[in-house]
């Protein structure tokens, strides 16, 4: 199941897009306290509260943007027509200046959900470096709480925000590189967590996705192992509480980096595709029972390291779209509903990808894709047009090492907006559109 599908607090479009300019240049930063402070005083075992009601000072500097749209004039409009200057309308392409919010060390995955079922949208991201999950609690005007932190497995890469437990509450799961196994974080409700535990994966989890692989109401994980001898994806079924002892699916004859969940022959069961270093994509179909069959093996191109699916095409079939590590580009493989996946169409970005995330950033229904990648300091943005190919925008200048990004509406003006992870800075930057 694609985990950038539902863009939080979107408002539906109902026109196409015109696209607008980028952002090029940074100058805006944000504060939300000292991530040595944080660390310290948030709790790190098995229990805590999502952060005070406490936001730190915004410092604002004056920049100038080098894009060529802008230079000419940005349109702007009265209130419903599309422009950057009127709040967000259906067709806008608006991104405005990041904004930095220190979390921790070593800042790599980032996903977002309500965790305080407050209505506003939450940021969890994982801490590489500090071997912790970052918790920031939305306030719904574009800031956000200082974080709450927790201690995870070693070296957490991936997360995700996910309802494992199936109580109607999104926990979060990671994948802990370091030390082979998948944390879990209860999500008590009222801001309130608790470490469930550590469970054991695959060798060396990279990615991690949750689907209800065997029809029980609960949701599963599945984390891609990159260090694996034999290249598998683990499956590990949800018993509510917990997670089942790993079962180990070959993929192929390489370690997998990558690992999305997606129906592609539409009976209703999320299929397994998984990335391999070197041997193209690998598509597992779902035997009806949390079981997956032998991979169908799919050339993909270049070291491809980040998955997410969507319809592309509105044809009623899921796509995939796949972010390369070892070159500057992404390749779309239109699905036939069968199972199967077509040849694939590559389009350049600015470097080799870090992450891949599906969201609908102009509100014009048709899927949009963003890229970061640790060697670029730019989000790279390609809007669809519906038929299943994209047109890239101006990058999105963030700064850093940005390796992952998540949408959301986090200021409740019914439009996107963006947050950025910043692995050397130990932030995240916060990109509201329309601002």
């Amino acid at each position: 199941m694609n985990r950038a599908l539902l863009v939080i607090g979107m408002t539906p479009a109902l026109v196409a897009c015109a696209a607008g300019s980028g952002t090029d240049e940074v100058s805006t930063s944000y504060s939300s306290g000292d991530a040595e402070t944080a660390d310290e005083t948030a709790s790190e075992t098995a229990g805590g509260t999502v952060g005070d009601d406490t936001t730190a000072g915004t410092t604002t500097d004056t920049a100038t943007s080098t894009d060529e749209s802008e230079s000419a004039g940005e349109s702007t409009g009265p209130v419903g027509e599309v422009g950057c200057a009127n709040g967000f309308v259906p067709g806008d392409y608006c991104p405005g200046l990041a904004v930095t919010i220190p979390v921790g060390a070593g800042a790599t995955g980032v996903d977002v959900a309500d965790f305080d079922g407050d209505g506003n949208v939450d940021i969890c991201v994982s801490l590489r470096s500090a071997n912790q999950v970052a918790i920031l609690r939305g306030y719904g005007d574009g800031t956000f709480s200082t974080p709450l932190v927790f201690a995870v497995g070693a070296g957490p890469w991936a997360i995700l925000a996910s309802d494992i437990t199936g109580d109607g509450k999104p926990e979060i799961a990671t994948a802990d590189y370091g030390n082979n196994t998948a944390t879990v974080i209860w999500n008590l409700g009222g801001g309130n967590f608790e470490v469930i535990g550590s469970f054991a994966a695959g060798e060396s989890p990279i990615h991690v996705v949750t689907a209800d692989f065997n029809a029980d109401g609960n949701m599963d994980v599945a984390t891609s192992n990159e260090m694996q001898g034999n290249a598998t994806v683990s499956v590990m079924l949800s018993t509510g509480n917990s997670l089942a002892a790993p079962v180990g699916y070959g993929s192929g004859e390489s370690d997998v980096l990558g690992v999305e969940a997606v129906d592609l022959d539409g009976n209703g069961r999320p299929d397994l595709v998984a990335a391999n270093e070197y041997g193209g994509l690998a598509v597992m179909l779902n035997q009806g029972t949390g079981t997956f069959g032998p991979p169908s093996t799919i050339p993909v191109g270049t070291t491809p390291f980040a998955l997410d699916s969507a319809d592309f095409n509105a044809d009623g079939f899921q796509d995939l779209a796949v972010g390369h590590l070892g070159s500057s580009e992404i390749s779309v493989l239109l699905g036939n509903g069968l199972g199967g996946l077509g040849a694939p169409t590559f389009q350049a970005v600015s470097a080799g990808t870090g992450a891949l995330r599906v969201a609908d950033l102009d509100g014009d229904l048709d899927w949009d894709i963003l890229v970061t990648g640790p060697d670029s300091t730019v989000v790279d943005v390609l809007l669809g047009t519906g038929t299943g190919s994209f047109v890239k925008q101006a990058g999105i200048s963030v700064g850093g090492e940005p390796w992952d990004v998540a949408a959301a509406d986090f200021d409740n003006d019914g439009g996107p907006d963006l947050v950025v992870t910043d692995a050397s800075g130990g932030a995240i930057k916060i990109v509201l559109f329309n601002p």
